[in-house]
């Protein structure tokens, strides 16, 4: 094999799939994350990255007769804090035979093709692990485990436990490698064991991995390294953005009560119109208006059927039965997204919710060794290389975001 070729895959890698286009794909291909600003942070100390957040309004307000006064109010800044955010790190690995190499030698098209699809998918699979993490819990914890009492390589899971939603939105997947454990031990069951098959099915779904276990409802899959006993590795969720008690950023509501979510149970009652118009206006009292909604696609085709029959149409030219993706009330936007389970509302305000870098998607090897993209493994016949990129999600001003859960 000639090392021009090499050579070739080299500069496709490097050139065609630059920080500028990786960051493009890996954003804007998702409905979600290219609504969101990326920012960097004020400040990194100890591997912690630094941003402002509001709290609440500060003094400074006078009213005087008309006759004026030298006796206005002093003045009080916004209360303003600093929120201390974990850096999260995202990488994907890339294997490349030699054989692959080989066989596209002379042929750029076949170079370009490859190597698209390899990075195509690569993005794709990063993206969906990252708005996992987006409507999950924070916990870095995928599945629950289904009770079995003898040892196998199928482990169930609960279908009630987001078990078939992990495996039919593409979270779990075959060559993936996962821990198994419990809420506080990560590999309690099993470490790093890789998954060899998966079963999508609405009653009974499966993974096969390579280690023989026995589970029982107690016990959680995770992505292998993902997280150390309750500590999650992962980027910050929704949930925790919206959850009234819980610190984040560094910052306690029990001493902070401005910085709070906002999160309504529903008890398993369906979406309805009055729901959501009550609970958008209890947000707008605890913070802002929101001005953006995302949901499941389930509640999508809910709110779809409950706004349908109240709209009126002046032609039949005009009629519109939505796209079960989008819909409308008043001038707040409902939009749906595959990861998001089906008990889940958000409503949120853009502008306070954002993802924090410091830098674009990297080659590791050509950014930690200084040279190619591309490395041999040695004792193999593959080529390798590794994504690496530091990604979190934050918010400025939490009283703004706000979660209808426990939906039908």
């Amino acid at each position: 094999m000639a090392a021009n070729t090499v050579t070739v895959w080299e500069n496709a890698l490097k050139q065609v799939w630059s920080q500028d286009e990786m960051e493009r794909q890996f954003v804007q291909q998702d409905d979600l994350l290219k609504e969101l600003e990326i920012k960097k942070p004020e400040a990194e100390i100890g591997g912690e990255l630094l941003t402002p957040v509001y709290i609440g309004h500060g003094g400074g307000y006078t009213a005087v007769g008309i006759e004026g006064s030298s006796e206005l109010n002093s003045p009080e800044p916004e209360q303003i804090n600093r929120a201390k955010w974990k850096n999260a790190r995202h990488y994907t690995t890339i294997e490349l035979d030699t054989a692959s190499v080989k066989q596209s030698e002379g042929n750029s098209k076949a170079v370009a093709s490859s190597v698209n699809m390899e990075m195509s998918g690569k993005l794709e699979y990063l993206r969906r692990q990252l708005t996992r993490q987006l409507f999950g819990e924070g916990s870095a914890l995928i599945a629950q485990c289904a009770k079995e009492e003898a040892e196998s390589t199928t482990v169930k899971l609960l279908k009630t436990g987001l078990g078939n939603h992990a495996i039919a939105n593409g979270w779990l997947v075959k060559g993936q490698e996962v821990d198994i454990g419990t809420k506080t031990e990560q590999k309690v069951v099993v470490g790093k064991s890789k998954i060899t098959a998966v079963k999508e099915s609405e009653t009974e779904p499966t993974i096969t991995i390579s280690s023989k276990v026995k589970t029982k409802e107690e016990h959680f899959v995770s992505i292998a390294n993902a997280r150390s006993g309750e500590t999650s590795n992962e980027a910050n969720s929704l949930r925790q953005m919206t959850d009234e008690i819980s610190t984040l950023g560094g910052i306690k509501p029990e001493t902070e009560p401005k910085w709070a979510g906002f999160t309504e149970k529903q008890s398993g009652a369906p979406v309805s119109r009055a729901m959501v118009i009550g609970f958008r206006r209890k947000l707008r009292k605890k913070g802002t208006d929101p001005d953006w909604s995302i949901t499941s696609l389930e509640q999508i085709e809910a709110l779809e059927s409950v706004l349908f029959p109240q709209v009126r149409f002046n032609s039949p030219e005009q009629l519109n039965t939505g796209d079960g993706t989008n819909v409308k009330l008043g001038n707040l936007s409902f939009q749906g997204h595959l990861d998001c389970p089906k008990s889940d509302l958000y409503m949120l305000r853009k502008e306070h919710l954002s993802l924090l870098r410091d830098a674009k998607p990297e080659w590791m090897p050509e950014k930690y060794e200084g040279g190619k993209v591309l490395r041999w493994r040695q004792n193999t016949t593959f080529l390798t290389s590794a994504l690496e990129y530091f990604l979190q999600t934050i918010t400025n001003r939490r009283n703004a975001l706000g979660r209808l859960t426990e939906l039908a």
